[in-house]
């Protein structure tokens, strides 16, 4: 899934890719680097515990994505994810995604 307003993607299978386009993609290349965005995430389980945690870097395509596929067990889990520039995390945004990760066969 992407989310359209921070361009965050959070796959559980390998070869889902982004259906919406990121507003990064507006900003000059120069300036995206100079501004070293990043991803910082949580997972946490049913149970409010830290399953996993992570940095993500912007991808080609400049999205960012919390790779879950074979990291987590099977369970509901939420990622809170928040998108930093230049490392400043005051008053930003955390988007909370429920995620339900199945049994494999």
């Amino acid at each position: 899934m992407l989310f359209r307003s921070t361009g965050l993607m959070v796959t559980t299978e390998k070869g889902h890719g982004p259906d919406r386009w990121c507003g990064m993609q507006l900003v000059d290349a120069t300036v995206r680097k100079r501004a070293a965005p990043e991803c910082r995430y949580a997972v946490v389980d049913a149970d409010g515990r830290i399953a996993l945690i992570g940095l993500s870097l912007p991808r080609e395509d400049l999205t960012f994505a919390v790779e879950l596929d074979g990291r987590l067990p099977a369970g509901q889990y939420t990622v809170m994810a928040e998108i930093l520039v230049n490392g400043n995390a005051m008053n930003s945004e955390i988007e909370r995604i429920p995620v339900v990760i199945g049994r494999k066969p």
